[in-house]
């Protein structure tokens, strides 16, 4: 990958340099723009913060519905943060509603915290995360932004003729991609989580137990969305999801799950199409829903 980003601003640097030198030389042709346009392109294909490459981003928060003030402690509790926590670091009033409990989750984590509290009566959905998302969006606009304010500013700043146009050009992507990494270092410090927010923490949640989940039955036409349901809801590659629809039924999609665990899995398959039952090991009898 990191192979071809440098060649790819390699390439992007030298595509530019030559429609420019092109350009010198006469009137601007059609055949000179899209070289520039196919420049630029690879430009900003090759930037790319690491974080917006990250296949699980942690940009989910699980947020809680109905929670009084004096029950607040209690899904905290349930989620692993004792008291003394609540007192030193958490505000103790609900002052919004929904109450965000714990943000900066993947969507797997979140789902599985969303089944957690449901099998205790908690009724809690998993949301995009707004900070998350704000950093991301400004991550992924930095490269256009700065390249765009570069070349409105490019003849007030740096007039062409102080410079060969070959080091002209070298200077200007030279200067974006510093500006671009500066912009990086900023966002990372202002929207990665500093200061904290009371709901930053890693919630306790338990998903081991006597329950296994069975696919029972999968019509044809829906396979290949189970893989990717699969795919999300196990954290597994697409290999390993296709075996598991592959595979005679009924078949055993995971085992040694807590039954909110189960629960989570078998809805997940249910949804798209497929039929799942949740067994109890010890006893190999089917979980009343």
């Amino acid at each position: 990958m990191m192979r071809t980003r440098m060649w790819l601003l390699v390439s992007g640097t030298l595509g530019a340099q030559l429609f420019h030198l092109a350009s010198e030389t006469g009137s601007r042709s059609w055949w000179e723009d899209i070289g520039s346009t196919a420049s630029a392109v690879m430009l900003l294909t090759a930037v790319r913060h690491p974080r917006l490459s990250d296949e699980r981003p942690a940009d989910q928060q699980v947020v809680v519905h109905g929670v009084e003030p004096a029950d607040r402690a209690r899904v905290l509790a349930l989620l692993g943060k004792t008291f003394q926590a609540l007192v030193d670091g958490l505000p103790t009033d609900v002052t919004s509603e929904p109450w965000p409990v714990v943000s900066r989750l993947t969507q797997r984590r979140a789902g599985q915290v969303v089944a957690y509290l449901a099998d205790y009566g908690v009724r809690a959905e998993g949301l995009p995360d707004p900070r998350v998302r704000a950093h991301r969006g400004v991550l992924r606009a930095a490269p256009l932004v700065v390249g765009l304010g570069l070349l409105l500013a490019n003849g007030t700043l740096v007039h062409p003729s102080m410079l060969p146009p070959v080091l002209h050009d070298v200077a200007l992507v030279a200067a974006w991609l510093l500006t671009v990494g500066s912009t990086y270092v900023v966002a990372d410090l202002v929207l990665a989580g500093r200061p904290p927010r009371p709901s930053d923490w890693e919630p306790v949640v338990e998903v081991t137990g006597p329950y296994d989940v069975e696919l029972v039955s999968l019509p044809g036409h829906q396979r290949i969305h189970l893989i990717h349901a699969l795919r999300a809801v196990l954290d597994t590659e697409f290999h390993e999801a296709e075996r598991l629809v592959e595979a005679d039924l009924p078949a055993v999609v995971d085992a040694g799950l807590s039954r909110a665990e189960a629960k989570r899995l078998a809805t997940a398959i249910t949804a798209f199409g497929g039929s799942a039952v949740v067994v109890r090991r010890d006893e190999h009898q089917p979980e009343e829903s």
